[in-house]
């Protein structure tokens, strides 16, 4: 069982007998310089699952932030600010995203023109048919460029997480924070 030293208490208080089975261990939370050591330690996992470089700068920031503006206990809280920051750093990406509406047009253009083909087909129009078979193939090779042009240039990209990128990540949590009122526990 994992508690706060007040919850624990309240534990003992509700169920008197678990005193026996129970025994404290104090943890004290860790500093920030044991923090920047954690995230040190899993920024690579965070890296390859972003796709994207985390630098020493943005590490240090990070462990600094959570600890003076986020609520919780450290590491913890600054684990999730490292993610939430690489999460911020590859949205950046989908604003180069390829025009979905331009895609999902030419998608609703190709399922029209397969249902039309169907429907030629059901009436032995051949030759119809494979007008639309190959207008059908044009699209689709339309949409398969415009997603490809966009692979090449996130993949050009290098995507890096830093400071500046932090402090955004820090505000908006602390604004939701104000928004929402204190955390209880």
């Amino acid at each position: 069982m994992t508690a706060t030293p007040t919850r624990y208490r309240q534990c003992l208080e509700r169920y008197p007998s678990l005193e026996n089975l129970i025994q404290p261990v104090a943890v004290r939370p860790a500093t920030v310089a044991e923090t920047v050591d954690v995230l040190r330690g899993v920024r690579n996992q965070y890296e390859t699952h972003h796709r994207l470089v985390v630098t020493d700068e943005a590490v240090t920031a990070i462990a600094e932030s959570a600890d003076r503006q986020l609520p919780g206990v450290l590491p913890g809280k600054a684990v999730l600010l490292l993610d939430r920051s690489a999460a911020r750093a590859r949205i950046h990406l989908w604003g180069l995203a390829p025009d979905v509406v331009a895609v999902r047009e030419l998608d609703d253009q190709i399922k029209h023109l397969n249902e039309e083909k169907e429907q030629v087909v059901a009436d032995q129009d051949f030759p119809r048919a494979g007008e639309l078979r190959d207008q059908g193939e044009s699209l689709k090779n339309e949409v398969d460029r415009i997603r490809q042009e966009h692979r090449d240039r996130s993949q050009s990209q290098e995507m890096i997480v830093d400071a500046r990128i932090v402090s955004e990540v820090v505000r908006e949590l602390s604004a939701a924070m104000t928004m929402s009122g204190p955390a209880t526990e």
